[in-house]
């Protein structure tokens, strides 16, 4: 972990010029803007990703799949899991952009037929039945989807029966900023910075000097005026651009 929540707010406030000065909110009202607002947004553009595993063990109401597609969208073609609560713990699961048969040895999806080694026969005879399967499979079968049903239900169609599932899960940020890579810190405490300055500029654009108790300071918050739209542009680039946020893992929605 890079930065605290409170470093990340004291940093801040220093680009902000306002961190020994007496203000008309507190630091947690600051701190829970950020976790509100910059948070959310960032948890959605650059969201958390863990891989899991998911088998039979998840899977849901499998009487109900008697051919009928019911008020759940799932019918003899779907299957449906619950993507287990240890799984996300307190982070809410934004979407789920990647679900792929588990192979765990890297090779176990690949089909080599015995009699691609031997006589220019067997070679032939066995190329052909490699056409046969491709066409049978071309013709019969579907590539798998899937959809993701909040808080915690995963649909897979036209999947695999007992099938063990690797998945993506793109999660929201943890408070603590623990689960920000430091490569996409920067960008976390600019978004902040931004929407500090959009909440004080709400607060006390109409404010025009601030009462201290023993005297009064002239408030100077021009520069926070266009603050939001900034926001929204930083915001709006990283889609847009395809900023490279961590250099690890890379997901767009």
């Amino acid at each position: 972990m890079l930065y605290t929540l409170s470093q990340v707010l004291t940093l801040c406030k220093q680009n902000m010029g306002i961190r020994d000065l007496p203000k008309p909110v507190t630091d947690k009202d600051l701190r829970d803007r950020i976790i509100n607002s910059a948070l959310k947004d960032f948890s959605i553009k650059k969201p958390y990703i863990t891989t899991r595993l998911i088998n039979e063990n998840e899977r849901i109401c499998p009487e109900c799949m008697d051919g009928r597609t019911n008020a759940l969208g799932y019918n003899n073609m779907s299957q449906r899991y619950r993507i287990p609560k240890h799984y996300y713990q307190d982070k809410t699961i934004l979407s789920i952009p990647r679900v792929d048969v588990w192979r765990p040895s890297g090779f176990n999806d690949y089909y080599v037929p015995q009699g691609m080694v031997g006589d220019p026969i067997s070679i032939m005879n066995a190329m052909a039945d490699l056409k046969v399967s491709a066409a049978m499979a071309q013709t019969m079968s579907r590539a798998p989807t899937h959809s993701f049903q909040a808080p915690d239900i995963l649909f897979i169609y036209n999947g695999w029966a007992a099938a063990t599932y690797e998945i993506d899960l793109a999660l929201s940020h943890d408070e603590s900023l623990s689960t920000i890579p430091p490569t996409a810190m920067p960008q976390f405490i600019e978004l902040c910075q931004y929407d500090l300055e959009e909440y004080m500029y709400t607060r006390l654009k109409r404010v025009q000097q601030l009462d201290l108790g023993i005297g009064s300071i002239e408030l100077k918050i021009d520069d926070w005026q266009d603050s939001a739209n900034k926001k929204r542009e930083l915001l709006k680039s990283w889609g847009d651009n395809g900023a490279n946020l961590d250099i690890d893992n890379i997901y767009y929605f």
